[in-house]
């Protein structure tokens, strides 16, 4: 008697997916979990943004809090785990000070901010070939048109 084909749940406990489901085929393994390949890049890059908090700003911060601020940004108030990750790593460079976890919200809001990551993100774009072997890999680059003004207008 054959019985139905098991269903693939996503291990991910904040699977964003209507229903847990992964189709087969697209599921990625990892420690014997299965995880959709948006759900596992998202948990790795919230691990990579506690590996930056505890290795450049605080390693003596509690970890649950640590925790609690990013997974209310993430999942409360919508911003993207890359540009969390983003954001700490241009405050740092900046030479800016964090030192406490709460910090991380001022920092994911300031509009200067948000700009660059989006200047950053449609800098390079990478596109793949439509037949592999065939050609190089080609980059698209994004430049904005420079602003009007109303002196220009008048030249």
């Amino acid at each position: 008697m054959a019985g139905k084909p098991k269903k693939l749940r996503c291990a991910y406990k904040y699977c964003r997916h209507q229903t847990h489901d992964i189709e087969p085929g697209t599921e990625i393994e990892r420690s014997g979990k299965l995880y959709h390949p948006d759900c596992l890049h998202e948990q790795e890059t919230i691990e990579q943004i506690i590996d930056v908090f505890y290795k450049q700003v605080n390693p003596d911060v509690v970890f649950w809090q640590l925790r609690k601020v990013i997974n209310k940004l993430v999942y409360e108030e919508g911003f993207e785990a890359e540009y969390i990750l983003f954001a700490i790593r241009r405050h740092l460079e900046q030479g800016k000070p964090l030192t406490y976890p709460a910090g991380i919200a001022y920092i994911v809001q300031n509009r200067q901010m948000k700009a660059a990551f989006e200047a950053q993100r449609h800098s390079t774009i990478q596109v793949k070939p439509v037949l592999s072997g065939e050609s190089p890999e080609q980059t698209f680059e994004y430049r904005p048109a420079p602003k009007r003004t109303l002196d220009s207008l008048f030249q």
